[in-house]
């Protein structure tokens, strides 16, 4: 299982969306469960009260 979590200090954060492989992006609400061994690819995204957005691309090994 995977969790997320983002902070800001100064404006909160409103959200934060994934996308696993090339699957749609969609709001993280829960642990990210990965069914599937070997290569994954996440990208994350976190968009804080404002609306400033930061994304971060991963690359995981999920074993047996």
């Amino acid at each position: 299982k995977l969790f997320l979590a983002a902070t800001d200090e100064s404006s909160g954060t409103d959200q934060i969306l994934y996308s696993l492989n090339t699957s749609k992006e969609q709001i993280f609400s829960a642990p990210i469960v990965f069914n599937e061994v070997g290569e994954q690819t996440i990208t994350i995204r976190s968009v804080d009260g404002v609306g400033n957005e930061i994304s971060k691309k991963l690359r995981l090994i999920i074993g047996e």
